[in-house]
């Protein structure tokens, strides 16, 4: 079998996103008899679970200089192309190691793999998580008084292109995706979606409580979204209703100017529990009236929706969240409502305060389908053709 040296810009973790997915991408390669070296080039030390084995290299800013969150991987992808010390080591380090295939994760360090593929003489896999040029002139609105080059997106999509061009095979997450890839960059690809942790756990029976669940990052789509069902404000939830909040959106949804403009009302409705723990989450999950994903912007496939869909609860979710996995609620649409607006979305969080059924956990049968060694399973047959 073959040594994968798998490119990214962030490290391993089992928590969430990108993170997430090669996490487990790294696990089922690794299950199928395949060697995986994580190589993290990132701005700041975040080794995540990266292993002694891996490769993570800091490539950092200049001291002082703005930070332009949005276009931040497109700087370090600058930096990085720049930066031939950094290509020479990991040439010889993966030249020792007998790399064989290269899997570039997003196209922001395809400069780098081009030199050392090219070098090596080792193919490279483009895992596309979404079309990245596009998602972010869409989130440019979030920062409007920031001064950039209004080629930053132009510069995006040239990575893009670049990184099609030299994969002998593509991976994207959701079908929606790769007629966006074709139509876009003339290339088809495999889909390869995301799943959920919580699909291989236990099932929990629900609690006493009926309240909701929302679990996200700071990412601006997460706090856009539960801001557009809270405006004008949570009011229309009784009192005793709490919407408890996970992960890093828990530090940032009282910023938001929506949400804070009816802070009294807002916040007497919300329970923030910042980052948890995956048997945390499970109960979290599990114990709410229903699980609410509100995604109205943003491209790719969520991993929060797998993890909706796979707790066991009813879920509320926009079609835009759907993406990705729309096979698993066709099979299985069990406590599943899916909502087009956000005043579609509040009517449906109403209806579930009004009726707050009691009963045996809901999806079962798609719970299966969200395994991460279901979901990935086609990543190994691309391995499988692509390796030299």
């Amino acid at each position: 079998m073959s040594t994968i040296a798998m490119f990214s810009t962030y490290a391993p973790s089992e928590g969430f996103g990108g993170p997430a997915r090669i996490f487990h991408a790294r696990n089922v390669l690794e299950s199928d008899g395949h060697t995986v070296i994580h190589v993290v080039i990132q701005a700041n030390h975040a080794p995540g679970d990266a292993r002694r084995s891996d490769i993570v290299r800091l490539v950092e800013r200049p001291h002082g200089a703005p930070v332009d969150h949005i276009y931040a991987d497109l700087a370090l992808a600058r930096r990085a192309a720049a930066d031939v010390r950094l290509h020479e080591s990991l040439i010889t380090k993966l030249g020792s190691q007998g790399v064989e295939l290269i899997v570039l994760e997003q196209p922001f360090l395809v400069d780098v793999v081009e030199r050392v593929s090219s070098r090596l003489g080792v193919p490279v896999v483009y895992s596309c998580h979404n079309i990245e040029y596009r998602l972010l002139r869409e989130l440019e609105r979030f920062q409007p008084d920031w001064k950039r080059s209004k080629l930053c997106s132009s510069h995006v999509r040239e990575l893009e292109a670049k990184a099609v061009e030299l994969s002998v095979s593509v991976t994207t997450l959701a079908e929606t995706d790769r007629q966006l890839l074709s139509d876009e960059f003339g290339r088809d690809s495999t889909v390869v979606p995301n799943g959920s942790a919580l699909a291989d756990g236990p099932v929990r029976r629900w609690g006493e409580q009926g309240d909701f669940a929302f679990v996200g990052s700071a990412y601006w789509p997460n706090i856009d979204g539960f801001a557009r069902i809270a405006t004008p404000s949570l009011a229309f939830l009784p009192p005793t209703t709490r919407i408890h909040v996970a992960g890093s959106a828990s530090h940032e949804i009282l910023r938001n100017k929506a949400i804070d403009r009816r802070h009294s009302v807002n916040a007497s409705r919300l329970t923030l529990h910042g980052f948890v723990d995956s048997d945390t989450l499970a109960r979290l999950l599990g114990s709410a009236n229903a699980v609410i994903v509100p995604v109205f912007i943003g491209e790719g496939s969520n991993l929060k929706s797998a993890d909706a869909l796979a707790s066991g609860a009813p879920v509320i979710m926009t079609e835009k969240a759907t993406r990705g996995y729309e096979d698993v609620i066709a099979a299985d649409p069990e406590g599943v409502a899916v909502v087009a607006t956000a005043g579609e979305f509040r009517a449906a969080m109403a209806t579930r305060v009004a009726n707050p059924e009691r009963a045996e956990p809901v999806g079962l049968q798609r719970r299966g389908q969200l395994r991460w060694v279901e979901r990935l399973a086609p990543l190994k047959d691309v391995v499988r053709r692509s390796s030299r």
